[in-house]
């Protein structure tokens, strides 16, 4: 398991405002004696509008900016043909650009890995939202990894907990991590304080990964008589490593 090289663990808000400016028809009937002036006026604010929808969908998905040299140029196209409503603001509309932006044609197979590593970023952040309390409960819990770490053996009786916030993909294409990675390639992102992080993983970890989502809680004990006994040195090994990236932690 590895960490996807090009991507830096990045500090990511979990929330984000999109300031939206409503045209009121107004009452005042001395208006109807002026239309160019309040044409005029519309016409600016709804320009003002674009031009913020376009910031916003930007920093909203600035990760694509390294595999979409026209990204600025898609997001005005997007804008330009997808209307948005009160419903689509801020976060759903980021959600919106990146499925339009993913059943694009003409997409190249690395891009369509930055499409999916976008949008795992943007699941992990949903789902921190989604269940706060369990995310605030495994980060308080991450802090005994290091305590704890020397005691993992295979006699430890300690108990074992996945990061609740995972999200999966897979990459069909090298343009996100490492030369010598087998494709395609599992890859799961997950927060570690602040940051979201994005790891490869091979197929044991992977085999291990989610016998702990299906699992819940479990103890190392009850965990090694579920796995063959030549093995449970390699699951030792793997606990280590998922523990130290903020995977799992162990108490």
């Amino acid at each position: 398991m590895q960490a996807v090289a090009p991507l830096q663990a990045c500090r990511r808000r979990f929330t984000s405002m999109v300031r939206r400016f409503t045209v009121r028809r107004s009452e005042n009937a001395a208006a109807s004696t002026i239309p160019d002036r309040r044409a005029h006026r519309v016409r600016h604010i709804s320009c003002e509008q674009l031009d913020d929808r376009r910031r916003t969908l930007f920093d909203a998905c600035d990760l694509l900016a390294d595999g979409f040299d026209e990204l600025e140029g898609l997001i005005a196209e997007y804008v330009r043909s997808v209307p948005i409503t009160p419903r689509d603001a801020g976060d759903a509309d980021a959600e919106r650009f990146l499925q339009w932006l993913s059943e694009q044609d003409d997409l190249t197979d690395e891009q369509r890995d930055y499409v999916a590593c976008q949008q795992g970023y943007r699941a992990v952040e949903f789902v921190a939202l989604a269940q706060r309390l369990a995310h605030a409960r495994f980060q308080e819990r991450l802090s005994l990894n290091e305590l704890n770490l020397p005691r993992l053996d295979r006699r430890s009786q300690l108990t074992v907990t996945l990061n609740p916030i995972h999200v999966w993909a897979v990459f069909e294409t090298r343009a996100l991590i490492d030369d010598d990675e087998p494709l395609p390639a599992s890859v799961l992102f997950f927060p570690v304080g602040h940051e979201i992080r994005t790891v490869v993983v091979d197929t044991p970890a992977e085999e291990l990964v989610r016998f702990l989502a299906d699992s819940g809680t479990i103890r190392t004990r009850s965990l090694f008589r579920h796995w063959p006994t030549a093995e449970r040195t390699e699951l030792v090994a793997m606990l280590r490593e998922l523990a130290a990236v903020g995977l799992i932690t162990l108490t």
